[in-house]
């Protein structure tokens, strides 16, 4: 019973602040002095950003953004193939999920099921029943905006992820080994 009284108590208070008018009074002081604050702060702000040079600090940005394109260039000429794997990689990812619809499309999946003469439909003719699951009906599927998209999706993460990984995999093969070949350069 002390905890229910004990909220009922509290309950009271608050409702009786709340017809006195102390918890509005409460509430406006606690805003005019959060204003105030605000408003401290925005001048406060608009003096630091008159005395700054911004000539200055856009000049220095622009070197630091000069630094950084000098260095990847750098870093580009020194790894040619590296950084065409990584473009490949990044256009796989981006262009592939706007081109398969275009190639199911091509290859002659409909929204509304094959398209008569096409390579889709020369093959389920010649097919006969299409098994539930099978590529064909999956491919046809995504075309249709069912199930298949999905899985035409995860297949395209799946092989971005693995190229990168093969990428990662080769660039710290790659260095290892030609440690191990200075190595044997030094020993003889």
């Amino acid at each position: 019973m002390g905890f229910f009284n004990h909220i009922a108590s509290k309950i009271k208070r608050a409702i009786t602040a709340i017809e006195s008018g102390e918890a509005l009074r409460a509430i406006s002081t606690v805003c005019k002095r959060a204003i105030t604050k605000v408003k401290r702060a925005v001048f406060k702000t608009k003096k630091f950003l008159r005395t700054l040079d911004w000539e200055q600090l856009l000049r220095n940005i622009w070197d630091r953004f000069k630094d950084l394109l000098q260095a990847l260039w750098c870093w580009i000429k020194e790894h040619p193939y590296l950084f065409a794997f990584i473009v490949v990689c990044i256009l796989v990812v981006i262009i592939v999920p706007a081109v398969v619809p275009a190639a199911l499309g091509a290859a002659g999946f409909g929204a509304a099921g094959p398209i008569a003469g096409s390579a889709a439909a020369s093959f389920q003719a010649t097919t006969g029943a299409i098994v539930a699951g099978s590529m064909f009906a999956t491919l046809q599927s995504a075309a249709m905006g069912g199930y298949g998209v999905a899985i035409v999706a995860g297949t395209q993460i799946v092989a971005g992820v693995a190229a990168a990984l093969a990428l990662v995999w080769a660039y710290f093969d790659g260095r290892q080994g030609s440690r191990e070949g200075h190595k044997q350069v030094k020993q003889d």
